[in-house]
């Protein structure tokens, strides 16, 4: 029963500090953007939580092997994204580079 409360009171004290930080104020775009500023595919989820890769036209594009190291002159950039379910909730937190988002699931 105590580890219980302990697990709560921390689930709390995340949530919180989630809360709070969402009322940050965030810098927004001057101005729209538009496709050009867009790579050619995006990423989502399942239901159970697996990440998907899907083109532009809406098809998923299948993981493929790589040979490392990537002939190349530098790497350009380098990001992570972390999703977290957590059990009981109604929703998922996705966290992408510096930013967190709460996204709601259905009841």
């Amino acid at each position: 029963m105590r580890l219980n409360k302990m697990v709560g009171a921390k689930l709390m004290a995340v949530l919180m500090v989630l809360s709070v930080s969402a009322c940050a104020e965030e810098e927004k775009p001057t101005r729209p953007i538009g496709n050009a500023d867009l790579v050619p595919f995006f990423i989502g989820f399942t239901g159970d939580g697996k990440p998907v890769v899907i083109d532009e036209n809406g098809d998923v594009i299948e993981p493929t092997r790589v040979d490392f190291p990537i002939k190349a002159t530098a790497i350009e950039s380098m990001g992570s994204i972390t999703m977290v379910q957590y059990r009981g909730s109604h929703f998922k937190l996705i966290k992408v580079g510096n930013s967190v988002y709460s996204i709601p699931l259905p009841h």
